[in-house]
């Protein structure tokens, strides 16, 4: 099976999203420690890498439909 190198570039894209996203979530219950302004503020980066994960998961989706 042949990979595209734009389907090489997304899942490489998938996959640093995909440890921001972890980093992030590991984020939260220290910021919530710290106080509920500081956890909103991090919960909310959280929710956008957790965006930007799904978009690059719908891209790599309409190039190849098996994933």
């Amino acid at each position: 099976m042949i990979i595209s190198d734009q389907f090489r570039a997304l899942m490489e894209e998938f996959r640093k999203a995909t440890e921001e996203e972890l980093e992030a979530i590991n984020a939260v219950i220290p910021a919530a420690e710290l106080g509920m302004a500081q956890a909103m503020e991090v919960t909310k980066h959280m929710e956008e890498v957790h965006d930007r994960k799904m978009h690059l998961y719908t891209q790599l989706q309409s190039l190849n439909p098996s994933v």
